[in-house]
């Protein structure tokens, strides 16, 4: 099993937000644009480094031997998650030809697959056509009778709706207009998994309905392994932190986390199509600045700490040891070489992010660790 390569850790573990490779970082060998590298670089440069910091002016680490530390269990993955993750794979690669239902009409609680223009006055209107959406019959996700109007539809039909929009819809050009739904009915989303129709999904990994399930559940049960252990971490470090005492925390390196917790705000909240205070409101119910300056205090705080119990036990890496440790992460994570792995991501994170996991491994030596 491949071990998954994270950076900027104290900003991951705060925030709960995984970042490093991921997907992005198996297989592209180190492939990297002109734009990118130079945004790295400048990034480079810019970084403040905790090891180059005299910690203890900072910092005075608590009593870290035998440390509380309750942590969630690790999650036990069920036969239900397993079939549940197969059946969207399943879905999600099923087409008119493979695996689609085309030989009935819909019904209610179909998920369908269809294209559609909406229409005012022959017009089409802002927001009203689609192609390759998909639809659940019942799910109340369209306005008033556009479900309803495909239930009985086959798969390669097209059906005019004549509907009317709602009084009090969001929009005022269309609120209580008549409109016209030009739809067509591609096919229904199956719901039992046939050995042939994975099969030409064309994936190496599995090649039927056993192999899919069994590929889910390593993949949830490893997603379930790493969760935990990164709880883990961050509860350990977390305590650790708690347990020291601080000074005025060093400028430039909470702006550092700073200005990375908001970068990463940014970028999530844009999957949703908001700005970062709307989604900070939304999934964490605080006030935009609180949390960013909460969240940077606290990763400050947890490096310096993880740092200064680093150097008190002897645990800083040496330049020959860092060099082996990181060529084989960089193997493990689908980089040919250590000089690709370091033309993506700074060395010192990485360090950063191995002393992380050195400092934890030491103090669950003797932390006595509950779970919830």
């Amino acid at each position: 099993m491949k071990k998954r390569l994270v950076i900027g850790l104290a900003v991951t573990l705060v925030m709960g937000v995984l970042s490093g490779c991921g997907k992005e970082g198996v297989g592209n060998n180190g492939a990297e644009n002109s734009a990118g590298s130079t945004q790295v670089n400048e990034q480079i440069q810019n970084r403040v480094n905790v090891s180059d910091l005299k910690v203890e002016d900072y910092v005075t680490l608590g009593e870290y031997n035998n440390l509380a530390v309750s942590v969630v269990a690790q999650e036990t993955i069920t036969d239900e998650q397993v079939d549940a993750q197969a059946l969207a794979i399943y879905q999600n690669y099923s087409t008119k030809e493979n695996g689609g239902v085309t030989d009935r009409a819909v019904a209610i609680g179909d998920t369908v697959i269809i294209d559609y223009v909406g229409k005012k006055d022959g017009v089409a209107f802002e927001g009203g056509t689609a192609q390759g959406a998909d639809l659940t019959i019942g799910s109340g996700q369209f306005i008033d009778g556009f479900e309803d109007g495909l239930i009985g539809v086959k798969p390669g039909e097209t059906v005019d709706l004549n509907l009317t929009f709602p009084e009090n819809y969001g929009s005022t050009e269309l609120a209580g207009a008549k409109v016209v739904f030009t739809v067509t009915v591609h096919f229904i989303l199956p719901t039992e998994m046939k050995d042939e129709v994975v099969a030409g999904f064309g994936f190496e990994e599995f090649q039927n309905v056993k192999e899919l399930k069994q590929y889910c559940r390593m993949g949830l049960e490893e997603n379930a392994k790493y969760t935990y252990e990164q709880n883990l971490m961050m509860t350990v470090i977390s305590v650790l932190a708690d347990n020291s005492t601080f000074g005025e925390l060093p400028k430039d390196l909470l702006a550092q986390y700073t200005e990375s917790i908001k970068a990463d705000l940014s970028a999530n909240a844009a999957v949703y199509g908001v700005d970062g205070a709307t989604f900070v409101y939304y999934f964490y119910n605080v006030d935009y600045d609180t949390f960013v300056t909460e969240n940077a205090q606290n990763s400050t705080k947890m490096i310096l700490a993880a740092q200064a119990l680093a150097e008190k036990e002897g645990l800083i890496l040496k330049e020959e040891e860092l060099n082996q440790r990181l060529e084989q992460l960089a193997l493990d994570n689908g980089w040919e070489s250590l000089g690709q792995l370091l033309g993506r991501f700074d060395k010192e994170e990485l360090r950063e992010s191995l002393m992380y996991e050195d400092v934890v491994a030491f103090l669950l030596k003797t932390a006595q660790v509950t779970y919830r």
